[in-house]
């Protein structure tokens, strides 16, 4: 993938580099292969152990995929699209952020072994597709992201302050953009006020304000490497006793 090509007739030398950067820290962190416990009781260190590590993989998978989608969209001016894996790259960091919270609360003593099995389970299998017969329900998006800020207080801004709404008010704001609001409605057309009329955008190209939502990118895509790197050092923090 081209980025420089892509992003360079939009934003600053060292915002692409920055996505260059965090690009290849993602693909660094790829995995093929994720050994799980074969049966096991529930609460078994080695599952939850095992199972948290293969899940970070499914979250960098889907995070590699929005990174790159976003950038795809921009360069063949699909904005709404952009949008869309922009915000989708939001709950990947949220949900990676939720399963480090719960982890955390198991190390700390606030759950037990045996609850966040059960969590990663959902988080595995979980849909809210209510055809699928018993099913578990995935966590609300909201949900992970309260927790997920939780989370990054500790891991990234540890000491420190960290700016206020940081995940849920950029997410919020992606939303409205992917909602057919005035936010999104407001890219289709220019309206002619001596004419009376709206002039439609078919077919135009991004222009720059609208190209730089993707730099949200580079406020969500950190923060998941962050929790990425953080899965292992808190499941060294939960008692293995039996």
């Amino acid at each position: 993938m081209n980025i420089s090509q892509t992003l360079e007739p939009h934003l600053d030398d060292e915002a692409v580099k920055n996505f260059e950067s965090i690009y290849q820290e993602l693909l660094n962190r790829r995995e093929d292969v994720c050994p799980t416990a074969k049966g096991g009781d529930l609460g078994d260190f080695r599952r939850i152990s095992q199972y948290s590590l293969a899940l970070r993989q499914v979250f960098l998978h889907r995070t590699i995929s929005t990174f790159s989608g976003a950038l795809i969209c921009l360069r063949e001016n699909l904005l709404y699209s952009m949008v869309l894996s922009v915000r989708g790259n939001f709950e990947t960091t949220a949900a990676l952020g939720y399963l480090y919270g719960r982890l955390d609360s198991c190390a700390n003593g606030t759950l037990t072994r045996e609850e966040i099995d059960d969590d990663i389970c959902v988080m595995v299998l979980g849909t809210r597709y209510e055809p699928i017969p018993q099913a578990f329900e995935a966590k609300h998006v909201l949900t992970l992201l309260e927790h997920a800020t939780k989370a990054v207080k500790k891991v990234t801004f540890a000491g420190q302050s960290m700016p206020p709404g940081l995940l849920t008010e950029r997410y919020s704001f992606l939303c409205d953009y992917c909602h057919p609001n005035y936010s999104s409605n407001s890219v289709a057309f220019h309206f002619d006020k001596k004419g009376n009329q709206f002039r439609m955008r078919h077919d135009c190209k991004i222009v720059k304000r609208e190209a730089t939502i993707i730099e949200n990118l580079l406020i969500s895509v950190p923060l998941f490497i962050d929790l990425y790197d953080g899965i292992p050092t808190v499941l060294g923090t939960i008692p293995h006793a039996t």
